[in-house]
């Protein structure tokens, strides 16, 4: 199987606490999780979502390090994961994320997954909103 990600890459999302990729269909969709249509899901601590998808983000803009890529869009350094994550989430398509708060799947809008997608996730009986 061809690795989707970099030996840099998965440094810096050990970095991060990403795992590695997994198929979103037959995995435990209960525990934590942020997901990128082009990996797969990819568990991540209780409080690690943001930075998790703040880190992907920078990845899928040619960026290794997210604080780096959120300064050269003038993005304070306090405000990078969060920033980078909403973003993450609303200009990506087949992104989501699970949190270890509350029983939803949250994506920047409801349009972002797919039919399978959607249907992979709500066929558990979990919910899906979106911050649009």
């Amino acid at each position: 199987m061809t690795r989707l990600y970099t030996d840099e890459q998965w440094h810096m999302m050990v970095n991060a606490c990403i795992s590695q990729p997994r198929p979103l269909a037959g995995t435990n969709l209960y525990e934590p999780w942020v997901y990128y249509r082009p990996w797969g899901l990819m568990f991540v601590p209780s409080g690690y979502h943001q930075a998790a998808m703040a880190t992907l983000f920078a990845f899928h803009h040619g960026h290794l390090r997210a604080h780096e890529y959120a300064a050269t869009l003038g993005i304070k350094a306090y405000r990078a994961n969060e920033e980078l994550a909403d973003r993450f989430l609303m200009e990506l398509d087949g992104t989501a994320f699970k949190s270890s708060v509350g029983s939803k799947v949250t994506t920047g809008r409801m349009s972002s997954l797919n039919a399978i997608e959607t249907g992979l996730i709500t066929g558990l009986g979990i919910g899906i909103t979106s911050i649009e």
